[in-house]
């Protein structure tokens, strides 16, 4: 994925005029396989792929063990100018993925419980609230913010946790899948055309939101073509029912 930055809404006033906003997680457009080399072994399956698309051309390297760890190393060359949000890996999981665990190592050492940002939480994708409209409640809820939602997941579930030291996306028995990032990734979560999706960026920027548009400019990376971007990701499959 590669996300350029968008100020679509910036400035909206919460009134019941504000539309509705799509979410906004564009994938990789005009995909063509160039080429795919499966090794297998008593250690590992190793998947090679070469790929383009209409903004980035490349390879990535899978590797699955018999533990359940998956090691996703990617390469990719720029082909179009771009001032991105966030770019990395995104990954479609199952429907039944609905609670997000993490630690980070954030800006502060303390948080407010029920802060979006904080260091370490558990999330679910939706409560048994109404979701907000356009303007959001109309009258005062009886939870807090973080808690608010729209068809793609609370506030607290598909909010960017920058700086990860581990997270997972579980089911309700504890079952699903583990993010090993060292704090040096992030990640964002969202539900979508009936599946669960996880992006791990490798970069991530605080937006185009012009309140936050001065301090954001500072973290700006732009890409032209010809630039290179790649990452390692491990990811692991943990399975209550095995354990």
């Amino acid at each position: 994925m590669l996300i350029p930055l968008n100020a679509e809404g910036s400035g909206v006033q919460m009134t019941k005029e504000t539309p509705g906003f799509e979410v906004f997680s564009p994938h990789g457009t005009n995909r063509k396989i160039e080429g795919i080399k499966v090794e297998t072994s008593d250690a590992e399956i190793r998947i090679s792929l070469t790929e383009s698309y209409r903004e980035a051309m490349g390879n990535s390297l899978i590797r699955i063990d018999a533990n359940g760890n998956i090691i996703v190393d990617y390469n990719y060359v720029i082909r179009e100018e771009l001032n991105p949000r966030q770019w990395g890996m995104a990954f479609r999981l199952s429907v039944d993925m609905k609670v997000l665990k993490w630690k980070r190592r954030g800006l502060w050492s303390v948080y407010p419980d029920d802060h979006i940002g904080r260091n370490e939480g558990k999330a679910r994708l939706f409560h048994d609230h109404s979701s907000s409209g356009l303007a959001g409640p109309k009258t005062k809820p009886g939870w807090h913010w973080n808690e608010d939602q729209t068809q793609y997941g609370s506030n607290d579930f598909r909010s960017t946790k920058r700086n990860i030291l581990e997270a997972s996306l579980i089911n309700d028995k504890g079952s699903g899948i583990e993010v090993h990032p060292g704090g040096l990734q992030h990640i964002r979560s969202w539900y979508n055309q009936d599946a669960v999706h996880l992006l791990v960026a490798e970069y991530d920027n605080p937006g185009a939101e012009k309140f936050f548009r001065s301090h954001a400019s500072h973290w700006d990376k732009a890409l032209k073509a010809g630039d290179k971007i790649e990452g390692s990701i491990h990811l692991e499959i943990i399975d209550e029912q095995l354990q």
